[in-house]
């Protein structure tokens, strides 16, 4: 359940949200989206005119592609399991009984840069390279490099140690053109299109070739990551 005081206070924020880029109000309603999300059964039916189902659709205007998503009209919002990862998102039923999956994320942050979208394109096309290094984990045995904690599938990210991913995909865009690299993207408007991603086999496997040879990857805790590792990188 929404607490009752913060749904009453949402309504202004999430209709200003994309002008006065607060991302402390941003992390709250991400957290709050979150946890309806997981708290949910699958198949969950949210009823129109209750508080969650109106705090999510104001959360859904802020989508840059609403008005396709919207498209007929929304006649409600359910949880299920995305077509393309198999994760739990929200998706809508359209009054013509269509149906269509809706980031929660998406919908706070607003519209993209190409660049955000290059790079989003970016940790879509390496997602094999660190599944294969997440692999090599001796769950219960490795030990995280930075806190020495032993590592579980729970609390184990994998960190780009020597190049951070942001500086690999800037590195990698200096050599390209980026209005041509944004136009090779998929069109993630199409209804189940989870994700962006490169619609180009070329230049999708050009950046891995180009992440491979110019980073490392390694296990580290969560904690680590969000935490030590994080403010070593801001300092940078």
């Amino acid at each position: 359940m929404l607490d009752g005081h913060f749904v009453q206070g949402c309504g202004l924020i999430i209709q200003h949200l994309h002008t006065i880029n607060n991302m402390i109000v941003k992390s709250k309603l991400k957290a709050q989206a979150k946890a309806i999300l997981n708290e949910k059964p699958l198949g969950f039916v949210f009823e129109q005119n209750t508080s969650e189902y109106n705090f999510l659709l104001r959360i859904f205007q802020g989508h840059p592609e609403y008005q396709i998503k919207a498209g007929s009209g929304i006649s409600n919002i359910y949880i299920s399991k995305g077509l393309e990862f198999s994760t739990r998102c929200f998706f809508i039923t359209r009054i013509d009984g269509s149906t269509t999956d809706i980031s929660y994320i998406r919908s706070i942050d607003g519209a993209t840069s190409k660049i955000s979208d290059i790079k989003c394109a970016c940790r879509s096309a390496v997602k094999d390279v660190v599944e294969r290094r997440r692999l090599k984990v001796v769950y219960g045995e490795t030990k995280c490099p930075i806190s020495g904690d032993i590592l579980y599938p729970e609390n184990t990210h994998i960190d780009h140690y020597n190049l951070p991913f942001n500086e690999v995909c800037d590195a990698w865009l200096k050599s390209q053109n980026i209005d041509i690299v944004h136009s090779c993207l998929n069109d993630n408007s199409v209804d189940h299109v989870q994700e962006i991603s490169f619609a180009s086999k070329t230049l999708k496997e050009s950046f891995i070739t180009f992440h491979n040879a110019n980073t490392r990857l390694r296990a580290v805790s969560k904690t680590a990551n969000l935490s030590t590792l994080k403010k070593r990188r801001e300092k940078n």
